[in-house]
């Protein structure tokens, strides 16, 4: 009942979203990008040669798609491009990978854990 609940409230703030106003013009228009399914705004892709539809995701829920992706309980606080695949797997939103970026390279358990990047001084000259 509970997941019935979320995907009505996901279904209705994909509506109201004006961000997403232009890919439901796109779906009225028979784009083969974008798709409606089950009331649900998608965004069709080829992945590996397999196609694979990504929910369009309404302004405001980035943030805990990004949350939930990188710092899962099981692997947590993977770099950029491994939580950005994650996420890419199943939804969509514009500025995707600007937005990941920006979320991996701010966290602070993150930042912590990385290596001090040590350069050397003397300029390396040939013989």
């Amino acid at each position: 009942m509970a997941n019935e609940c979320d995907c009505k409230a996901v279904v209705d703030e994909q509506k109201v979203d004006a961000t997403l106003d232009l890919w439901w013009r796109m779906t009225s228009q028979n784009n083969r990008r974008m798709f409606v399914g089950d009331g649900i705004l998608y965004h069709r892709d080829e992945v590996c040669v397999h196609q694979v539809k990504h929910m369009c995701v309404p302004y405001g829920r980035p943030m805990q798609v990004m949350c939930l992706a990188h710092a899962a309980v099981v692997d947590g606080h993977l770099g950029n491009q491994k939580t950005s695949d994650r996420i890419r797997l199943n939804f969509f939103w514009s500025y995707v990978k600007h937005d990941i970026l920006s979320y991996t390279s701010s966290c602070q358990p993150c930042k912590f854990r990385t290596r001090a990047k040590r350069t050397d001084k003397v300029p390396i000259t040939p013989i």
